[in-house]
């Protein structure tokens, strides 16, 4: 056993001589113990699974060590969603770094990169955002549901020449897509919707603004000539599986003259979600059913 001077966090960060430690938390992230008391010595096991733990400080050094924590699971955490929020965090970090050392270069610096890294927060940031959107795979990103249920398709440019696959091919499953090696992506395209259509995008997340989807929904619905149904139904449902998907049996349901409420059980079925630290699986899908519900309405109340 080692007293005295704390040790190198698995994250990477090692405190000054005389850093305060205000507690401990376990290495183990299906652990996840933690206690506001610091151990008597170094190394210190996990009470519930005998892992070892990592040291937390109490300020002005825990600033300096959660950005160690934050670059660590950006760049090594096997879940894309706290990959993202790590990011999101790492550059909150940056601004309230810069405020506390009154740099105002910094700053500015520090609101640029939080601007161009959130990809539909900032509608100046969206041809920017969108490439950084594809770049990086995630089944949440805002605009890949909306754009899905506009029978999307990209512009892929290789060796070979230029291709142009939907993005409902182009997109395999989370971190994969169909772009081969040595081609870039150039552009995303869609057909102008017809004046006699109408679209909806709903998203869920813990708070109002500049927060990654818990659940996200696109619809588009397209007038039929005839006394009921309609020409075209799309339903695009982002964080709710390995991919952004289209929800296949609940357009049918919803073209053959269905009930909205069918297709948004038959939405909810389709669904694979996962469970984290931002929502359970099970209320991830009463999300889709219910918000693949209400957008549909919302295209119906908004059609000519």
């Amino acid at each position: 056993m080692r007293r005295g001077r704390p040790p190198r966090t698995s994250y990477g960060y090692l405190a000054p001589p005389g850093a305060r430690v205000r507690g401990w938390t376990c290495v183990n992230p299906e652990c996840g113990v933690s206690d506001d008391h610091p151990p008597r010595s170094w190394p210190h096991p996990c009470r519930k699974c005998g892992r070892p733990v990592d040291p937390s400080f109490a300020e002005p050094w825990r600033h300096q060590e959660v950005i160690y924590e934050y670059r660590h699971r950006a760049a090594a955490d096997p879940d894309p969603y706290r990959r993202e929020l790590a990011e999101a965090q790492a550059r909150v970090w940056a601004y309230k770094d810069a405020c506390l050392r009154d740099d105002r270069t910094g700053m500015a610096e520090a609101w640029r990169a939080w601007r161009a890294g959130v990809v539909s927060g900032w509608p100046a940031q969206q041809m920017v955002g969108l490439a950084a959107m594809y770049a990086d795979f995630s089944p949440a990103a805002d605009l890949v549901p909306v754009l899905l249920a506009l029978d999307a398709e990209v512009q892929l440019v290789g060796s070979l020449g230029t291709r142009s696959p939907p993005l409902d091919r182009f997109l395999l499953d989370r971190g994969r897509t169909d772009r081969r090696i040595d081609e870039v992506l150039t552009a995303v395209r869609f057909a102008k919707p017809p004046a006699a259509s109408a679209s909806c995008f709903l998203k869920a997340g813990r708070r109002k603004a500049m927060e990654i989807s818990v659940v996200c929904v696109a619809a588009h619905l397209v007038c039929s000539a005839g006394p009921q149904g309609f020409d075209k139904v799309r339903i695009a449902i982002g964080a709710a599986a390995s991919r952004t998907f289209r929800a296949t049996a609940a357009e049918t349901v919803v073209a053959e003259g269905g009930s909205f409420a069918d297709a948004g059980r038959l939405a909810a079925e389709a669904a694979a979600p996962i469970d984290d630290v931002r929502a359970s699986a099970r209320y991830r899908r009463l999300l889709v059913g219910a918000l693949v519900e209400r957008a549909l309405a919302q295209c119906r109340a908004r059609l000519p």
